[in-house]
């Protein structure tokens, strides 16, 4: 008889993994692959989503042939890259491609629109007003593509787009009907008076704002694949939040940290708000069956981005992490100091010498991405004391970046927390998986699941001989990057 299990479909900006679990979070099975993307004009981003969606279907058939044998899936769960936007028509299929985050085609475009901001900022209960969002990239379609506007009946993302493809209701959960800047959050439906203000019809977000896991509905196939067993399906929720709930960064795990270490470095856990209050500001809602959660995150895009350029620039594109980590100490005496905010054209090496080896460019780069990370850290500080009580007590690392050891140790010494590694890499898919097994009744709530499916590994412990050493580095590096 064939044992039960469960499946998350992780959907990145630039690649879609399937990975299957057992009901102890045992990772049994993962399969990626990877797509495009597509730039047709300057600041454009696209993704075509039939190649997606393919991309989807072939990832969980192969996952599906690897354990098919000795599982039985029964229930799927889905995370997704946030502020994608993809524009149906009345049955569904695209009438355009899905316009990425990184697209800021719309940005330019917010100042035609008086007022905007306004109720924009106030739907969401935000105080920083979104230039690159989702409102003003449809409206760019509506103002340059009349073609492909009046062809639309709906806005969707691609949570929305993967359940209509599996032929279920295409539903928004809070944390992806957030990411369209149009939510409403004190009533968590569509705000009329946001997409008035840009002009999108209301007729184009029909479909109700559902809790993360909600039953969405029953498949015995993923598009064209069959998956040997009836599933039961939940819409999951952005990839930032699925990520601290696979670490088990939860309420009743009080002093927990999570902290994803891939291509982005997001560290965050989830603060729990009963009934109907909310935060004064900064409300993304994630509502549960255990009630409705707040994620407090930060985040820095420094991480694998700039460990990849370093392998392209300085070891031929040849990955070759496990080298460089072995012949360097880590000890603190490297004077050489690297900033590595390629993002906003700020990177910048100070006391840099011809002597300056492969090695000690590389080590002040991961100390860099370490201190970047520093103002995050008070920021969760304080967020701690202030909904959980306590201080942060443990860091519990995944991604790429967890698997070595110097990288945890550093960022343990650096901010005098133990760190303790995932058995697994695919955090993001635990999250997705754990809310699948809630929403689905294997667990009774979040607690349980976590107790049963977080897997912990390595522990590691402060070195406080070096943590002086790194705290006055630490205080010269904020104090250089001030002057860039």
């Amino acid at each position: 008889m064939r044992k039960p299990a469960i499946m998350a479909v992780d959907y990145g900006s630039q690649s879609v993994k399937a990975i299957i679990f057992d009901y102890d979070g045992n990772l049994l099975a993962t399969v990626g692959e990877d797509y495009p993307w597509i730039h047709p004009g300057e600041n454009m981003v696209e993704l075509d989503p039939e190649v997606v969606w393919q991309a989807a279907q072939n990832v969980v058939g192969k996952c599906i042939a690897k354990t098919a044998d000795d599982f039985a899936v029964t229930a799927l769960g889905f995370t997704f890259f946030g502020h994608g936007m993809l524009l149906v028509d009345k049955d569904f299929n695209p009438t355009s491609n899905i316009i990425l985050l990184a697209d800021t085609r719309g940005g330019p475009l917010a100042d035609e629109l008086p007022g905007c901001a306004e109720v924009m900022m106030e739907a969401s209960r935000s105080t920083n007003f979104n230039r690159n969002s989702i409102m003003f990239r449809t409206y760019w379609f509506k103002k340059y593509r009349p073609d492909i506007f009046e062809k639309t009946a709906y806005l969707f993302d691609l949570q929305q787009f993967s359940l209509a493809r599996l032929g279920l209701e295409p539903v928004n959960d809070g944390s992806m009907a957030a990411c369209k800047d149009c939510l409403d959050v004190r009533t968590m439906h569509w705000s009329e008076k946001v997409l008035d203000a840009v002009t999108i019809p209301r007729n184009w977000l029909p479909f109700p704002v559902v809790a993360s896991d909600y039953i969405a509905g029953k498949i015995s196939k993923f598009g064209d694949v069959d998956l040997h067993s009836e599933v039961l399906v939940i819409p999951g929720c952005h990839d930032t939040e699925c990520g601290v709930l696979g670490m088990g960064a939860i309420p009743e795990n009080p002093g927990v940290l999570s902290d994803s270490m891939g291509t982005y470095h997001q560290c965050g856990f989830l603060a729990l708000f009963p009934g109907d209050t909310m935060p004064e500001t900064g409300w993304a809602p994630i509502h549960t069956k255990s009630g409705r959660f707040k994620a407090n995150m930060n985040s820095t895009g420094n991480g694998g981005s700039t460990m990849s350029w370093f392998i392209r620039t300085f070891c031929g594109g040849v990955p070759m992490y496990d080298e460089l980590f072995s012949k360097i100490p880590f000890d603190g005496t490297n004077p050489t100091l690297f900033c590595p905010k390629f993002s906003s054209s700020r990177a910048a090496i100070r006391n840099m010498s011809i002597s300056k080896t492969r090695e000690q460019l590389f080590e002040s780069l991961i100390e860099g991405i370490t201190f970047e990370l520093a103002p995050g850290y008070d920021k969760l500080r304080t967020r701690m004391r202030e909904f959980q009580g306590c201080e942060i007590k443990e860091i519990r690392a995944m991604g790429g970046g967890s698997q070595a050891d110097k990288f945890l140790q550093l960022r343990s010494t650096v901010f005098g927390i133990p760190v303790v590694r995932s058995t697994h890499i695919q955090g993001t898919g635990a999250g997705a998986a754990m809310l699948a097994a809630v929403g689905t009744g294997v667990y009774k709530d979040y607690k349980e699941a976590s107790d049963n499916m977080v897997r912990l590994t390595d522990r590691f412990e402060p070195d406080f001989s070096l943590r002086p050493i790194y705290l006055e580095k630490l205080e010269q590096y904020t104090e250089w990057v001030k002057t860039l």
